[in-house]
């Protein structure tokens, strides 16, 4: 229905809170790799980036999570 819309995949961020779940991440990130779509990497993002739990993204992050998504949009137009 819309020819000229593009779809971008943010790819996924390690967390310092489940092992396991880096684990899942890294899995789905390299399957998005293996994709011809258009996508965002964050890999800039750091623990350090991250909350007191290690989840949820600090100001810092999301910060740097708002400069990824805006570089990628202004790389497309």
């Amino acid at each position: 229905m819309l020819p000229s819309c593009r779809v971008v995949i943010s790819k996924l961020i390690k967390r310092k809170d489940y092992s396991k779940a880096n684990k899942v991440n890294e899995e789905v990130n390299q399957l998005i790799n293996e994709q011809n779509v258009l996508q965002i990497d964050n890999s800039n993002i750091k623990e350090n980036h991250l909350g007191k739990r290690g989840l949820h993204l600090n100001d810092k992050g999301n910060t740097i999570l708002a400069g990824n998504i805006l570089n990628k949009i202004r790389d497309l137009y």
